[in-house]
């Protein structure tokens, strides 16, 4: 009697294990699958934002114009009589007009004030606006386009950025379902750099194309720590600080893209998590194409960096 009793306990135990072990399955499975959705969701949804632009305009800027030359002034017999100045007459100080919002994005701004501008990377699933909140930083790092809820969030600015700062600082979340920045990873690779050489980035007010001059893996440091922070460097608009950030980016580059960097050029910077460290990050870093610089047909030296 006891050896039947025991073996029924036992059984007994075994069916209930089976059975946790079963139910635990099933929430695993239905947590996995309304994960999945979720994310299928919010890509839908961005990619309907996409899809509900117009065609991109033009993105390459002129090159800044040289310094007007002093022309000699001609030869005179003699100097002109003196000619009395007449009083000026105060004038009220122009205001300069508000840059124009490119008519692709009027419809988008006007559903969002918080839009700052788009960007793209072809042959990728990067394609999305991006957003600038700087009383509420990482306001969108999980919110959609409307502000709702979205583990995926939207690719924002950072904080200290402003039209013009220099370089253009924009985060991304590396996703499972590949979304967000996670294909910037691919820059890893000295032949993805190859193949996606290029990065559209357009403001509100103006089209922007850039060539990816240098990637690179890092991490958030302590605040106490003496090192370069590339995100704590946006304000570019000294030259001081402009060459201190571009002289620690290329002497951190997996590779040489072969692309000179100077003072005047506009920079972009994306920044998406990695694993390689505690804190990790990956960043890519572009460069604004204007007129006398054409962007290359193919990149040079397509073999993988052993870096990568």
């Amino acid at each position: 009697m006891k050896g039947r009793a025991g073996k029924s306990v036992r059984l007994t135990v075994w069916s209930v294990l089976m059975a946790v072990l079963a139910a635990a399955f099933l929430v695993s499975a239905v947590m996995v699958t309304v994960t999945l959705v979720r994310y299928r969701h919010e890509a839908a949804e961005l990619d309907a934002l996409a899809k509900s632009l117009p065609e991109r305009e033009p993105a390459v800027i002129p090159a800044p114009s040289p310094p007007p030359q002093e022309s000699a002034a001609p030869d005179t017999p003699e100097d002109p009589p003196p000619v009395e100045a007449e009083d000026p007459v105060p004038q009220e100080p122009e205001t300069p007009p508000e840059p124009e919002i490119l008519p692709r994005y009027e419809e988008l701004y006007a559903q969002n004030p918080e839009l700052f501008g788009w960007i793209e990377i072809p042959g990728t699933l990067i394609n999305y606006p991006v957003m600038h909140t700087p009383d509420d930083p990482e306001k969108y790092l999980h919110a959609d386009f409307d502000g709702e809820y979205s583990f995926s969030g939207i690719p924002f600015m950072d904080a200290d950025c402003f039209p013009d700062c220099g370089n253009y600082l924009l985060y991304g979340h590396d996703m499972k379902n590949k979304t967000m920045f996670t294909a910037i990873l691919g820059y890893r690779r000295k032949s993805f750099w190859t193949e996606h050489p290029i990065i559209y980035f357009d403001t509100l007010t103006q089209p922007g194309e850039y060539q990816v001059v240098a990637a690179f893996y890092d991490k958030v440091h302590q605040q106490d720590e003496n090192v370069f922070k590339y995100y704590k460097c946006t304000d570019l608009t000294d030259e001081e600080d402009f060459n201190y950030y571009v002289s620690n980016v290329m002497s951190m580059a997996l590779y040489d893209t072969g692309i000179d960097v100077a003072w005047g050029d506009s920079l972009l910077t994306l920044s998406t998590c990695s694993y390689q460290t505690d804190n990790g990050r990956f960043v890519v870093v572009a460069k604004r194409v204007t007129e006398t610089e054409e962007p290359p047909a193919e990149a040079p030296d397509s073999s993988p960096s052993s870096n990568g």
